[in-house]
């Protein structure tokens, strides 16, 4: 089986090579609302991006497939494909987030981070995580935020 992605059947448990797009409501005073949640970043790198509308986009991307067969830089445009037709551009409303392991992945699977880096430019930040499950939702001044345990 080659790499491909899957729509998650939860926005609250995207597991490997799985994508979703939700909407994110506004914290509730001090404590922010989950609208997406990776079920566990590992070896996974997510990948997660605010879009317009109140909605944000996330997707666990592993460094293979079930049968072993690694992520390539076809594997990030499919990626990179999937955030554009949920409706980001580049940088705006906010940049795309990488989260979890960026340093294995720079080490491990240099040309897909390379790739997924060129795809894009001046518009990721690095969020370097310990293995575990995150959510994301929105904080207090708008911006897309990773959440520990995801609750």
């Amino acid at each position: 089986m080659p790499y491909a992605f899957a729509p998650a059947t939860d926005p609250l448990a995207i597991g490997e090579r799985q994508w979703a797009v939700a909407a994110l409501t506004p914290p509730c005073g001090r404590r922010a609302v989950v609208g997406l949640r990776f079920s566990r970043l590992g070896p996974c790198l997510g990948l997660a991006a605010p879009l317009p509308g109140a909605r944000a986009f996330a997707l666990c991307l592993s460094r293979a497939s079930p049968t072993l067969v690694p992520v390539s830089p076809s594997g990030i445009e499919a990626a990179v494909g999937l955030l554009r037709a949920a409706g980001y551009v580049s940088g705006a409303p906010g940049p795309a987030l990488l989260i979890g392991p960026v340093d294995a992945w720079r080490r491990g699977a240099a040309a897909a981070y390379a790739a997924l880096h060129a795809a894009l430019p001046g518009a990721a930040r690095e969020l370097p995580l310990v293995p575990g499950s995150y959510g994301l939702a929105f904080n207090a001044d708008g911006a897309l935020a990773v959440v520990a345990g995801g609750g």
